[in-house]
C-alpha cells in the first residue's frame, strides 16, 4: 500500500489480471472467498467484510453470471458474488424457496460503502471497492448497447460479451474533480448544492468533459459554480467512488477572488470559512461535512490540519 492513500483507494491484493483468460479460473477459484455484493452493498459485520466459501453458495450460482474475481493474496483467490434481489423470493407463508443457502446469503446485513468505508483494512477496502465497481457495472449493462441483445460475463467477470452480436465492452469509469479552494487568507471555500438539506456543505466538485483535462476542469467548474477564477492548484490525491462509476481526483488550489457568485441550480449557496468560523458551526449545529469515506472530508481535514470537531450534542458532524 502507498503512505497516504485515500480509504477506497487502498489495495493490499494481487488483481491477478493476467488470471482472468484461464479457461481453469472458475475451477480455481472456487476453493478460495467470496464477498457478497447486492444492489450497490456490500455483506458487511462488526469485525469487517463479509466473505464466504463456496460450500456457502448455491451450485448454479458459481458461474461467471453471478462471480467477478477479484485477485488474490498469497495462496487465497477472492471473488465477488453478486446477488440479485429478484432471486430470493418468499412463499405466502414468509418462507423462502430453494435452497437454504442461498436465504443465508441474503440474510447478512447489506451497507454501502461510502458508510464504511474507512473502516476496512486496507486488503478489505480494495476487494470491497472492486467488487462494487463490477456490481454496478453488471446492474447497468444488462444488454448490449449496439443491438440490445444479452450480455454475458467474460474474463472472469472483467468483460461483458453480447450473445448476439458479439461486441465486448468493459466497465466504465467517468473521470470527476473536486477541488479544496482557498482565499488569500487562507480560508476554505465549502458549496451547499440545491438537493441537499440545509446544514450540508462540501468542496466544489464536477465531471470531466470530453476532450478537457483534469486541470481544466478544475477551473471550469470552480467559476461556473461560484464564480470564483483559479490562481493556482496542486494534485492531491485520486479515489475511486464506484457509485456508480467515478474516479474522483483531488486537488487543492487557490484564489484570489473576492465575490463568490453560484449558478442558482447546483449550487445555491456557497462561502468562505476561517477554521474558527468553521468549528464554530459544526458546533452549533449549523454545518455537517462530508463522511469519512469520501475524498472530501480528507480534502476538509487536510486544509483544517486534523481531525474535524464534533457538534455541541457529541453525535458527529457528517452526513
Amino acid at each position: 500500500m502507498i503512505d497516504g492513500e485515500l480509504p477506497l483507494s487502498r489495495i493490499e491484493h494481487d488483481a491477478d489480471a493476467l488470471s482472468r483468460t484461464d479457461p481453469d479460473l472458475l475451477t480455481r477459484i472456487t476453493s478460495g472467498r467470496f464477498i457478497l455484493v447486492r444492489e450497490n452493498q456490500i455483506a458487511a459485520d462488526h469485525e469487517g467484510l463479509v466473505s464466504v466459501t463456496a460450500d456457502d453458495i448455491p451450485t448454479d450460482m458459481l458461474t461467471w453470471d453471478h462471480v467477478s474475481y477479484l485477485g488474490k493474496t498469497d495462496e487465497t483467490a477472492w471473488s465477488a458474488l453478486h446477488l440479485d434481489t429478484t432471486n430470493f423470493e418468499l412463499d405466502a407463508e414468509g418462507m423462502p424457496y430453494g435452497d437454504r443457502r442461498l436465504t443465508a446469503l441474503h440474510h447478512r446485513d447489506y451497507v454501502s460503502l461510502r458508510k464504511i468505508g474507512h473502516r476496512l483494512t486496507g486488503l478489505e477496502s480494495g476487494l470491497a471497492t472492486m467488487g462494487t465497481a463490477l456490481g454496478a457495472w453488471r446492474d447497468d449493462r444488462k444488454h448490449c448497447q449496439a443491438c440490445g441483445g444479452i450480455m454475458a460475463p467474460m474474463a472472469g467477470g472483467w468483460e461483458g460479451a453480447c450473445r448476439d452480436c458479439n461486441l465486448v465492452t468493459y466497465p466504465r469509469t467517468d473521470p470527476s474533480v473536486i477541488m479544496a479552494i482557498r482565499d488569500q487568507d487562507d480560508r476554505l471555500l465549502l458549496g451547499h448544492a440545491s438537493n441537499w438539506e440545509p446544514t450540508r456543505y462540501s468542496c466544489l466538485a464536477g465531471f470531466v468533459e470530453a476532450g478537457e483535462a483534469l486541470e481544466h476542469a478544475v477551473v471550469r467548474e470552480s467559476f461556473e459554480e461560484a464564480g470564483v477564477e483559479i490562481d493556482r492548484l496542486e494534485y492531491f490525491g485520486s479515489q475511486p467512488w464506484p457509485f456508480p462509476r467515478s474516479l474522483m481526483a483531488a486537488f487543492r488550489a487557490w484564489t484570489t477572488s473576492t465575490i463568490i457568485e453560484v449558478d442558482g441550480e447546483e449550487i445555491t449557496r456557497a462561502r468562505f470559512f476561517s477554521r474558527e468560523e468553521f468549528a464554530s458551526e459544526i458546533a452549533a449545529g449549523n454545518l455537517t461535512v462530508p463522511m469519512s469515506s469520501s475524498v472530501a472530508r480528507y480534502l476538509i481535514e487536510d486544509w483544517y490540519g486534523g481531525t474535524l470537531p464534533v457538534n455541541r450534542d457529541g453525535t458527529g458532524n457528517e452526513w
